[in-house]
């Protein structure tokens, strides 16, 4: 039987077992529950021991309540005059299994108005042999790109044209590289980055996330209280999609992930409302976390830059000037090749694969 029949036939299974734990979830109460829960949850003795459970087995993370009170719904504060933001994105070309030449590039660029500054470095053999799984070099690429990223957050808070700017990047302010002991010299570089920037209000900025952060400290509420543990089959931002109204942000909480634990930045979240259907999560450091008028700035700032785009602009230009095509990583890669049979004496043969894509392609 054929892949595609054996898909069509059991898929409608997938698709029953999905119905029926949303049914049961909608039985238990749903997210009218949920929401009514989240809005008269306080801190207790119990909940946090729960949590700190939770945290210790790392079976989930969960969001940490802080000094805003769990339930709370923040409005967008009124913006008085255009705030400057910089904005900050990465790009990368990973090593490619068939080429002649395995080689990798990362970039990364902060701009603002008219004035762009960037910085990157291309991985040659001799950088990428230690490793030879193709899944452990592209997180070895993707953890330099956060480690690049975080040189712009440094040098964009150094930067004396931009001292009065908000410094916004794409995507979580925690390295993740931090996860594997493998890479603890990219995540070092990465908290020493943040460091040089520690006073400044930066936020990273993640559009319609998938994180369950809240949710998990729900269920640490029910455990808390004794109940059986709730699956919650919704995520984060498709709570606060109807917990919040356009404009509004929720309490900050601490970032439950243990790689938070020895990151000097500690870095907080909350959910922003942006338009009817788009939810952030934003995460800042907590001496942005801790200053109530960085937040209101930061709270205003996105609402006024993501204002008809559902998304800041800032971060739109950002991605825009940092990105590389496909045809131009492509192009490389053949030139590449190319010189090295030529230097060793051979002609470029690409793999038969590879031939038959690009006959397909054309």
């Amino acid at each position: 039987m054929d892949y595609r029949d054996i898909i069509t036939k059991e898929l409608p299974r997938a698709v029953t077992a999905a119905v029926r734990k949303r049914d049961e979830f909608e039985s238990s109460g749903g997210l009218t529950g949920l929401r009514e829960k989240f809005r008269r949850m306080s801190v207790t003795m119990d909940l946090m021991e729960s949590l700190e459970r939770i945290r210790a087995t790392r079976e989930l993370i969960p969001a940490i309540p802080t000094d805003e009170p769990i339930g709370s719904v923040i409005n967008s504060p009124k913006v008085t005059g255009e705030t400057s933001i910089v904005g900050i994105d990465g790009s990368q070309i990973y090593p490619s299994d068939n080429a002649a030449v395995q080689w990798a590039y990362v970039r990364a660029l902060a701009t603002s108005g008219d004035r762009n500054i960037e910085t990157g470095r291309l991985f040659t053999p001799e950088d990428l042999f230690g490793d030879t799984q193709t899944e452990t070099l592209k997180r070895k690429v993707d953890g330099w790109r956060e480690a690049f990223e975080s040189e712009m957050v440094a040098q964009s808070a150094e930067d004396p044209e931009w001292s009065n700017h908000i410094i916004l990047t794409d995507g979580s302010l925690l390295p993740w590289s931090g996860m594997e002991k493998s890479m603890s010299d990219i995540s070092d570089i990465y908290r020493s980055n943040m460091q040089r920037a520690k006073g400044r209000l930066v936020a990273g900025v993640i559009s319609s996330p998938r994180s369950r952060y809240c949710m998990n400290l729900l269920r640490a509420a029910f455990r808390a209280e004794g109940k059986a543990d709730l699956t919650i089959p919704v995520t984060d931002a498709d709570f606060f999609r109807e917990f919040l109204k356009v404009g509004q942000r929720t309490a900050i909480f601490l970032h439950g992930s243990p790689v938070n634990d020895d990151f000097n930045a500690a870095v907080h979240l909350f959910y922003l409302k942006v338009s009817r259907d788009e939810v952030f999560r934003i995460e800042i450091p907590s001496w942005v976390a801790h200053d109530s008028v960085k937040t209101s700035q930061l709270h205003a700032a996105l609402i006024q830059d993501s204002g008809g785009l559902e998304y800041p602009y800032s971060l739109i230009k950002a991605h825009d000037l940092v990105k590389i095509s496909q045809e131009v990583s492509q192009g490389l890669q053949e030139q590449a090749d190319r010189d090295f049979y030529k230097s060793h004496g051979g002609p470029l043969i690409l793999p038969a694969k590879v031939r038959l894509k690009n006959a397909y392609a054309r």
